[in-house]
């Protein structure tokens, strides 16, 4: 552990405590507390978190979805949507991903405006074990940035999930998304084809060969309704 002398404190696991120090660092929040992760399961949290609230601090949370259906952060997903009708006011949550890869892979706490926690961490039992660093700054300009950065990932994900479709797996998904998926899959299969020297439509008509690129098109169709468009459209119908 080393701190600066503009008040940086650097830290690395397994080596520092991490985890202590994290966690005592968010319970000393007095007006807000924001926070975005991509792996999340600190049972902690279930005591820290509404001690906040009950005292007036409001919390939000940008995490993960990928990572939401873990069987050690399911529990506390389902604790965290508990919190959410105790402290409507004062408690938001979104699950969520990035607009591209599909993964909300940051790591960072923002206190009260004026300091963050980032870096390699995750809110984990197991990053206390791994090799991981986290610096906490006091710079209130630093803070702003981030504090800025948690808002445009809180209101990207939240229109995302109010506008997307349902995947059966549980994530957002919107049009434009839907329509990616689609690209690549044929994508990939016209690859498949190419490499393989194969053109689909100059094989005789009764080849199998040919008997399994249609095959392989309408399992991928399959694959897209079963998995997209039908639970879309139920979720969508339940919404309207």
């Amino acid at each position: 552990m080393i701190t600066t002398s503009d008040g940086r404190q650097f830290l690395h696991s397994p080596e520092d405590a991490a985890q202590e120090t994290y966690l005592a660092w968010i319970a000393t929040a007095k007006n807000e507390l924001y926070i975005s992760d991509y792996s999340f399961n600190l049972i902690q949290y279930e005591a820290i978190i509404p001690q906040l609230l009950a005292n007036g601090v409001c919390v939000g949370l940008v995490l993960d979805s990928s990572q939401a259906k873990g069987p050690t952060e399911t529990p506390l997903i389902k604790f965290f949507k508990n919190l959410l009708t105790q402290y409507p006011q004062s408690f938001v949550m979104v699950l969520g991903e990035s607009p591209d890869h599909r993964i909300n892979h940051d790591k960072f706490t923002v206190k009260d405006k004026l300091q963050v926690e980032y870096g390699s961490y995750n809110y984990t039992s197991a990053a206390e074990l791994e090799n991981n660093f986290l610096v906490f700054d006091p710079d209130p300009q630093v803070a702003a940035w981030f504090r800025q950065l948690w808002k445009t990932e809180y209101a990207y994900m939240s229109a995302n999930q109010k506008m997307g479709v349902e995947l059966k797996s549980g994530g957002p998904m919107t049009n434009q998304q839907f329509v990616h998926y689609v690209e690549v899959f044929v994508s990939a299969f016209v690859a498949f084809l190419g490499s393989s020297g194969l053109n689909l439509f100059n094989l005789p008509g009764e080849s199998n060969l040919k008997k399994l690129a249609l095959s392989a098109i309408i399992a991928g169709v399959v694959a897209v309704y079963q998995q997209i468009v039908k639970p879309g459209t139920k979720a969508l119908a339940a919404k309207l």
